[in-house]
């Protein structure tokens, strides 16, 4: 009977979901800085149609996705040009946090090159990850795809 208890670890696991590598134009700094800012982050909101009410500082960010309400996105961590941790936060009762990697282009690279790697981890309940998972997965690899079709300066 205790395994079915929500205090279980059987109940929440943390899962991960990780992007490919990337290539993306622009400096480790010039797209830390970038990233690192959430009051930039407007313009690289997947899906803009599902995105609204977009407010932003430097520190967080929050706005409303149909389907699922009121999100909020917090800086947690920076290291300077390798590493933004974020925490998000929504109606629904999941801890997530997202990290953005970023790291020189091997040499020679040919112009301003670095390499991005985004992760989201979340403490998901079993019973819900068959819903939610793909989905997850899918939007890692969309802020991947959008961080590396922007020029960062």
């Amino acid at each position: 009977m205790a395994a079915n208890h929500p205090n279980t670890s059987n109940w929440q696991k943390m899962e991960k979901y990780e992007s490919k590598i990337k290539v993306v134009k622009g400096s480790p700094e010039a797209i830390f800085s970038t990233v690192s800012d959430l009051s930039r982050i407007k313009d690289s909101l997947p899906a803009q149609e599902m995105v609204k009410d977009v407010e932003s500082t430097a520190e967080e960010c929050t706005f409303t996705i149909d389907k699922i309400g009121r999100v909020s996105i917090s800086v947690m961590e920076k290291t300077p040009c390798s590493l933004v941790k974020y925490a998000l936060k929504a109606s629904m009762p999941l801890g997530v946090n997202l990290f953005v990697q970023i790291k020189n282009a091997p040499e020679p690279a040919t112009e301003s090159e670095s390499r991005i790697k985004v992760t989201l981890t979340a403490d998901i309940p079993m019973m819900l990850k068959p819903l939610v998972g793909n989905k997850l997965q899918d939007l890692v690899d969309k802020i991947a795809d959008t961080m590396s079709r922007r020029q960062y300066y």
